[in-house]
């Protein structure tokens, strides 16, 4: 397997700016993105679960309500992975990839083994989360006193 294969040797140091920045050896990982990213638009083509089908007993309308929903949601997340590939892919053709985003520290190359489409280093991509969980509990919350 590709990952098996990076290790801490993949790494090397470039000047950015008056600073060193940590780059990795993106071979390894656009071929891991292309893999996963091909792995992905395979399943996304099979809509057969999102399909409409009359039926006449209103328990089997419901269970098939519910299984479109679940497809409709593992479909949409399926697509955001495939954004999330597709802008590494972008970011190792403009030699931004293993940069965070966010604070432009290096992203850990242990975190790229695990995503490596991730595009934030920890400690910010934490601080997005926690700030994405308060935006929407406070949205739930102005929902329940509507």
């Amino acid at each position: 397997m590709i990952i098996d294969h990076l290790t801490r040797s993949d790494e090397r140091t470039v000047m950015k700016g008056t600073r060193n920045v940590n780059t990795i050896d993106d071979g390894n990982f656009l071929a891991l993105l292309k893999a996963k990213q091909k792995e992905l638009l395979s399943t996304i083509s099979n809509r057969d679960e999102i399909l409409i089908e009359a039926t006449a007993d209103e328990i089997d309308s419901l269970q098939q309500q519910l299984s479109r929903d679940i497809a409709v949601r593992n479909l949409d997340r399926t697509s955001r992975l495939l954004r999330d590939i597709q802008k590494a892919l972008i970011r190792i053709d403009a030699k931004t990839y293993g940069a965070c985003l966010t604070c432009e520290e290096p992203i850990p190359v242990r975190r790229l083994m695990v995503l490596p489409w991730a595009s934030c280093c920890v400690s910010c991509q934490e601080a997005i989360d926690s700030q994405q969980a308060k935006s929407d509990h406070s949205s739930f919350t102005m929902d329940l006193c509507a």
